[in-house]
């Protein structure tokens, strides 16, 4: 059971690195910089719907599970 932002983050981590993904390649799925992305990922930005849906399906990781942890509502 997934339980706080350091487990996310660490799962988004290790399916980027077994993968092989780079995080300019998952800049160019969310439509940020490379800095901005990689901040996200690693729980420092919360992304929309849209961007953690991108992250989740280049990672292989369900939006459900990125959901509650990285995901904030479009204004």
């Amino acid at each position: 059971m997934i339980t706080n932002r350091t487990q996310v983050t660490d799962m988004i981590q290790s399916s980027k690195i077994s993968k092989g993904i780079k995080w300019s390649e998952i800049a160019q799925a969310v439509g940020q910089s490379k800095e901005w992305s990689t901040a996200a990922c690693l729980g420092q930005m919360a992304m929309t719907k849209e961007q953690a849906t991108a992250v989740g399906e280049m990672l292989e990781l369900s939006y459900r599970f990125l959901n509650g942890f990285t995901t904030r509502e479009r204004s």
